[in-house]
């Protein structure tokens, strides 16, 4: 979302532009990846005594205080703000009742190009599998459970072949809870094996195998449909099944690696404090974003010649800030609500 097009300025732009086309798959990675976190939680606490109190009592504590503060910025203080310095930026004027309620990915455009608001539409989708899958969980058990995973992926991807063959706008197929619930599903099946005495070690030894077969067929389906970007057929149906393919590989492979490059890298400093603070990023980021921007067109206008360095430096000004925003609000003000936790374990 924060790299500049640069493809007026620059011929080697546009080849950069696709690579960045393939960015939204990181929504992908973070379905399968919570798909795995969540199933796995929920089976380890399916006997325990609170088991619905304490999940959603959990997930309240970590995700309500930063989603609600924002719309409440964005609601109230930021066009307050822009009424008082005499600026244009636009302002979400529709319902909140689909925000509020977490659904607004079933909206009338699902979202999209709501100022501000656009790309909550994955975590109306990660709070609408909250709502089923613990009663899904508890009532299958795990021997249960495997069918339901298989029966979803198997739904999900033929909706999306079906829905893409007939032109369905792709904001509906990329936004809509049905068509990526296949996702988490995988990630379901990842936390299955590896509390399974039959499948656990033979997940642990495919993962690399899984995670070669995503990427090497996603970079195929790209090149044949003409870019990774969402808007292509080619991407909707077999790009997002290989895609989901690899990322399950990849979460199973941290889960279970214990040496090895990636496992080095998947280590390093940077990238765990960039999980730690990733929530945060993913609510504000949007708004950071265009205001640097905002601010960064100002001087373009004033200097076009300087479009290419005035573009990059937006770019890391506007990577750096929404860190360390993300770090302060980790500190000051989501630290000591996650703390009340304990009391739900």
């Amino acid at each position: 979302h924060a790299w500049p097009d640069l493809s007026a300025e620059w011929r080697g732009g546009a080849t950069l532009n696709v690579l960045a086309a393939a960015g939204p798959f990181g929504v992908d990675l973070f379905f399968v990846l919570s798909g795995f976190l969540i199933t796995g939680i929920l089976l380890d606490a399916r006997d325990r005594p609170h088991y619905f109190r304490n999940f959603y009592a959990r997930r309240t504590l970590r995700l309500f205080p930063v989603y609600y503060l924002y719309l409440l910025v964005i609601a109230t203080l930021l066009p307050l703000f822009h009424r008082l310095i005499h600026t244009s930026m636009p302002d979400y004027g529709g319902s909140w009742w689909w925000y509020l309620l977490y659904f607004g990915n079933w909206k009338a455009n699902w979202g999209w190009g709501d100022p501000w608001l656009g790309h909550i539409w994955s975590l109306a989708v990660e709070e609408q599998f909250y709502l089923v899958w613990p009663t899904v969980v508890l009532l299958a058990g795990p021997r249960r459970l495997w069918p339901v995973c298989l029966a979803i992926i198997a739904g999900a991807t033929a909706l999306r072949c079906v829905w893409s063959a007939e032109g369905v706008a792709w904001n509906q197929i990329y936004r809509l809870t049905i068509t990526r619930a296949d996702t988490m599903a995988y990630g379901a099946l990842g936390a299955l094996a590896l509390r399974s005495d039959e499948w656990r070690a033979l997940a642990g030894r495919a993962a690399p195998w899984l995670m070669a077969l995503g990427t090497a067929g996603f970079i195929g389906i790209a090149i044949y449909a003409g870019g990774p970007d969402w808007a292509r057929p080619p991407i909707q149906t077999a790009g997002a099944a290989v895609a989901a393919v690899g990322f399950l590989g990849l979460v199973i492979y941290a889960a279970t690696a214990r040496a090895g490059a990636l496992h080095a890298l998947l280590r390093r400093p940077l990238l765990l404090a960039l999980g730690k603070y990733s929530y945060f990023i993913y609510v504000v980021h949007g708004m950071v974003i265009a205001h640097v921007y905002w601010i960064g067109e100002a001087v373009i206008k004033r200097k076009p010649a300087l479009a290419i360095p005035v573009k990059l430096s937006l770019f890391v000004a506007v990577s750096v800030a929404v860190f360390l925003l993300a770090k302060l609000s980790f500190r000051f003000f989501e630290a000591p609500i996650l703390r009340l936790k304990k009391r739900f374990d």
